[in-house]
């Protein structure tokens, strides 16, 4: 739960957003935000909805909520709030705008590219529009992919059962108030001492580099994540924000993630699934679609392939399996189905 001086904090930093929003044009809400907040452990996720609310409401929900505008905070950063300036909540709440903001231009550039091949199609261009429809489709997969890496492998903080039966004690609704410490995962909840909590978190804390080293193997990036974690030994930077910036620093020549591959480790399908939980499966048509679409865009880019050998219907199919797919990850992670 959320101690009233959280609550304040939140509420604090919900009336900074909707300012900042304004500030660069964007009047989401008509009046005040209503934020709707859902704790994972050590994070708040907050999703801010408008439903006409004269001041910003505060909402505790069991579930996570779809909003016009969601973020996320830990909890130790709201902690902060109180211990530095005002400057401090201002400035986070312009970081969360700017990243908004950054999304709202990335996806106008993926429908300006889809537009630009609806005219090369109605203008008889066909090839050419295969090229620039499928570089739309790796890069709306990549810029989804980064922008949401505040996401990324949440699933792995999600509490090991073995590690929950090994130290905790399951209760039933007559055991509620014996343990000070207790988890709950799902419809069960465990208590703990405070020493077998204590090596609770310890082995969690164990079991959770070894999931992210072992993604970073499977990458090939270890060698790149030991340096940077080294780097950074003498400063509190958790092994996750290195993970981000390994990759983030991998986005360029030789990507750790094969954005123009579907399939294969470190492909689309692979890379959506191990950082998200997002199976891709059910629409491994579609993704069959692309992966052939993709390889003529490499016979048109060396001449092997020309205007007359490729018809608009199937141009026009493919731009459907497109817009599927990109609609498929962007809906799999508004809907927090890794969270639950």
């Amino acid at each position: 739960m959320l101690s009233k001086k959280q609550k304040e904090g939140i509420i604090k930093l919900i009336h900074n957003v909707a300012s900042e929003l304004e500030k660069s044009g964007k009047k989401l809400f008509k009046e005040k935000p209503t934020g709707y907040v859902f704790l994972a452990r050590d994070q708040i996720f907050i999703s801010l909805l408008d439903e006409g609310k004269t001041k910003v409401q505060l909402i505790l929900t069991d579930r996570p909520k779809r909003g016009i505008m969601t973020f996320f905070l830990s909890r130790f950063i709201l902690d902060d709030f109180f211990s530095l300036d005002e400057g401090f909540i201002e400035q986070f709440a312009r970081d969360k705008v700017l990243e908004y903001l950054d999304e709202i231009r990335e996806d106008a550039a993926y429908f300006a590219n889809l537009k630009r091949v609806k005219n090369l199609v109605t203008d008889g261009h066909y090839a050419v529009a295969m090229v620039f429809l499928i570089s739309a489709f790796e890069n709306a997969m990549k810029d989804v992919f980064f922008r949401n890496n505040e996401f990324w492998l949440f699933h792995l903080r999600e509490p090991s059962v073995q590690l929950l039966n090994k130290h905790g004690i399951k209760l039933d609704e007559k055991d509620e108030g014996r343990f000070r410490t207790t988890i709950v995962l799902g419809d069960e909840k465990w208590g703990f001492t405070d020493e077998k909590y204590e090596l609770f978190k310890k082995w969690e804390t164990v079991l959770y580099k070894t999931r992210i080293f072992r993604i970073c193997k499977q990458l090939g990036i270890l060698e790149e994540y030991l340096l940077n974690l080294y780097a950074n030994s003498l400063q509190e930077i958790g092994y996750f924000e290195l993970l981000k910036k390994t990759l983030e620093g991998k986005k360029g020549r030789n990507p750790a993630i094969k954005f123009q591959m579907v399939d294969g480790k470190k492909g689309i399908k692979w890379s959506f699934n191990k950082f998200f939980l997002i199976d891709m499966q059910t629409i491994d048509k579609d993704l069959d679609v692309i992966k052939h679409a993709a390889i003529k865009r490499h016979k048109i880019i060396h001449g092997f392939l020309d205007d007359k050998q490729i018809t608009q219907d199937y141009v026009e199919e493919v731009e459907a399996s497109v817009r599927k797919a990109v609609a498929f990850v962007k809906n799999g992670i508004l809907d927090w189905t890794y969270v639950l």
